[in-house]
């Protein structure tokens, strides 16, 4: 199964291929506006998971490390 992060690219890839690909009718404004566009919308999912995961690892951290703290006491 191909990853989260690929996925992302090759389409942003295709996206931005196809902006530049009709450059020669769209002003630089809209090129732009259609890039951050893609990037706004697109990216953003995979943010927010990332940022969510990370949040479970550090919670999953503390956890652990507390637990591993009071065996060592009761040692």
């Amino acid at each position: 199964m191909v990853s989260m992060p690929t996925l992302l690219v090759a389409w942003l890839s295709l996206k931005l291929l196809n902006i530049f690909t009709a450059a020669h009718t769209a002003s630089p404004i809209h090129i732009y506006h259609s890039t951050f566009q893609s990037l706004r919308i697109y990216a953003s999912p995979y943010l927010l998971l990332s940022l969510h995961w990370k949040r479970r690892v550090k919670d999953w951290e503390k956890t652990t490390y507390n637990a591993a703290s009071e065996t060592d006491l009761e040692v």
